[in-house]
């Protein structure tokens, strides 16, 4: 008999004896307790690209999107790359960024399968992919590793946007961006991912992702400036290494479907940390 039916049953009896109240505590508890057993059935893995060209890992994440089952196993993928400037999908390049300065620099342009806007990339900023059922998909939950990922390590308090952008508060009460966010919802898989600014070449990011192309009309998404901040910047001690330890830590010991810590304890039943080879022989067909 499934949990809904016991619960039906149980509540029949329960009113015809008076005893609402029970009938509520027994939902409550078995609803509880499915919760747990799922939480704790769930493993989750902490997958690192050794690649820094963002083509092979965008074809990373789409391979595991595409090909992955996460319905026992979430995943979080840690990734970064040279140079390069990142499009949304429904968005146009020539009206998101400097193409002639991109070229002279050798910053390559490409496309994600995501929405969102456009983002600029180099080996100072920190991507991750939060993979899960789409069922499950939960942006704030995600975001919210990251907060406390940052404020458990180094005591950096960052809030969460309306837009739901990771935002860190400057000298004068103003809103710094760290981190932009994008997803892609399927089925049966989602994804959500974002970027960490730790060190990033701000000037190369600015000049770049300054429009030129004035006077086209487009019906494409454009996206929205907004000034951002190095993590460097908020704590000097914040570097690329300790920071994949940290986020990659923290999403280990936070159960599955509820932003709650696990512990130690939890951390010991998850797949830990790999890094990963995203090559032919690895993941066929990528």
């Amino acid at each position: 008999m499934s949990l809904i039916d016991r619960a039906l049953l149980v509540m029949k009896r329960g009113a015809y004896h008076g005893n609402f109240g029970r009938v509520c505590r027994y939902f409550s508890t078995s609803f509880s307790g499915k919760q747990d057993e799922l939480n704790n059935s769930i493993k989750k893995s902490v997958f690192i690209s050794q690649s820094t060209d963002v083509f092979i890992n965008l074809a990373l994440e789409d391979w595991l999107y595409r090909n992955y089952n996460f319905a026992r196993h979430h995943v979080l993928l840690l990734w970064r790359n040279d140079p390069c400037v990142v499009i949304g999908r429904h968005q146009n390049p020539w009206i998101e960024h400097n193409a002639q300065l991109a070229e002279k620099r050798g910053i390559v342009l490409v496309r994600r399968n995501s929405g969102g806007g456009t983002v600029y990339h180099d080996n100072g900023n920190l991507n991750l992919s939060f993979f899960t059922p789409r069922e499950r998909y939960d942006r704030k939950y995600n975001l919210g590793i990251i907060t406390r990922a940052l404020y458990r390590e180094w005591g950096v308090k960052a809030d969460i946007n309306k837009r739901e952008d990771i935002v860190v508060e400057g000298e004068y009460k103003e809103s710094f961006n760290v981190s932009g966010t994008a997803a892609k919802l399927g089925r049966p898989n989602a994804y959500h991912h974002c970027t960490l600014l730790v060190n990033v070449n701000k000037s190369a990011l600015s000049l770049t992702l300054e429009r030129k192309e004035d006077g086209i009309e487009t019906n494409a998404t454009s996206s929205t400036r907004s000034p951002v901040k190095n993590l460097i910047d908020v704590n000097s001690h914040i570097c690329m290494n300790k920071l994949i330890n940290a986020v990659g830590w923290e999403y280990l010991r936070t159960k599955a479907l509820v932003l709650e810590d696990g512990g130690q304890d939890f951390i010991q039943c998850q797949k830990g940390f790999q890094y990963i080879n995203p090559t032919e022989d690895w993941f066929p067909g990528m």
